[in-house]
């Protein structure tokens, strides 16, 4: 998974830049969107009208080992696993889980660079743990993409689900587990799982997940924040950076380029860290520019910008709370902030 940081799809916001060279002439380029690419939306959110209204009953989660059930199934240490094989029009995927029968699970491709109209399916975990689906290949070479299977809170799920796990989800643990990015300011959480692989046309793979390795601070959510282990690498179309923090899950950071002697627009990324403080950012790479140029990548974690409830509580209104050297002031708000030359 060169481009995918565990459980994180990164957006971009790509624009152009302008150059200043000899007593202020410019010149700019805008960066063309996609006119063809697919879409996804999630046609799922809602009962269908024949549960609408129905009876639930309860599950007794301490008769779930019988028979193929797996021995933890009902653990509240959530356990995901897939297996994607790749042909010219589908992918056949088939998981495993120990989540209870009948909890409801979000399979879906997607990328960084297109988005997948009607390619996810919900799929209902059986007896044993299982689940398995056929997906449309989107056919496309020129990407990187990603097929996870996701656990989360949704309208979808039975009420047993929530009874056993929580309304939000709040109870499971493990290494698949995080803060549900797409939930607005409502703190909710899920569990995932994701295989990735570039798709060249006329060969097939097998893809088969494995368990992430979290290394979670000691100190993760201190107010004392810090950044590390930056690196940055890029291709012909981005820069791709990553690095860890003992920031919490849900914080969001952002990443700027500023390069000597132009002035840069819109080159910039924002991102949610994962749960155990690393986090991935993606920059359009500039091409217009002088190789004696300059690069730097600026990354920021504001508590004022766009931050959810549970954050500024920990770092303050305006970040307040906020300690340590990398910490800068103005306006009365302090951040965080650190520049790494590429």
């Amino acid at each position: 998974m060169k481009k995918w940081l565990l459980y994180v799809l990164v957006t971009s916001s790509l624009l152009f830049i302008v150059a200043c060279n000899n007593g202020g002439t410019t010149s700019s380029e805008e960066v063309e969107a996609e006119t063809d690419e697919p879409v996804i939306t999630d046609n799922n959110e809602e009962e269908s009208e024949e549960t609408k209204g129905t009876e639930r009953k309860s599950v007794d989660v301490t008769a779930l080992g019988a028979g193929d059930a797996p021995d933890d199934q009902g653990d509240l240490e959530v356990r995901l696993e897939i297996k994607v094989e790749e042909f010219e029009e589908h992918y056949e995927v088939e998981g495993k889980s120990n989540l209870i029968p009948g909890t409801k699970v979000w399979v879906q491709p997607d990328s960084l660079d297109y988005t997948f109209i009607n390619y996810g399916v919900w799929l209902d975990v059986e007896e044993d743990g299982s689940f398995s689906t056929e997906l449309k290949h989107p056919q496309k070479y020129d990407t990187e993409i990603a097929i996870s299977a996701t656990f989360k809170s949704t309208a979808t799920q039975p009420d047993e689900v929530y009874q056993h796990y929580g309304e939000d989800l709040g109870q499971i643990t493990g290494p698949y587990t995080r803060i549900d990015y797409e939930s607005a300011q409502v703190l909710e959480y899920m569990a995932q799982v994701l295989v990735s692989h570039e798709p060249i046309e006329g060969e097939f793979v097998v893809l088969e997940s494995e368990e992430p390795v979290m290394n979670y601070p000691n100190d993760q959510g201190d107010v004392d924040v810090w950044l590390d282990n930056i690196q940055v690498e890029h291709d012909s179309k981005y820069y791709y950076i990553t690095g860890r923090s003992n920031l919490a899950d849900g914080a969001e950071v952002k990443a700027n380029l500023e390069i000597t002697d132009y002035v840069t627009i819109g080159y910039s990324d924002s991102s949610f860290v994962n749960s155990d403080g690393s986090f991935a950012l993606r920059i359009l790479y500039p091409e217009d520019i002088d190789d004696s140029a300059e690069v730097n990548v600026k990354i920021q974690f504001a508590p004022e910008l766009y931050q959810r409830d549970h954050i500024l509580d920990i770092y303050g209104e305006d970040g307040a709370n906020l300690e340590g050297e990398l910490v800068e002031e103005l306006n009365g708000e302090k951040f965080v902030e650190i520049m790494v030359n590429i």
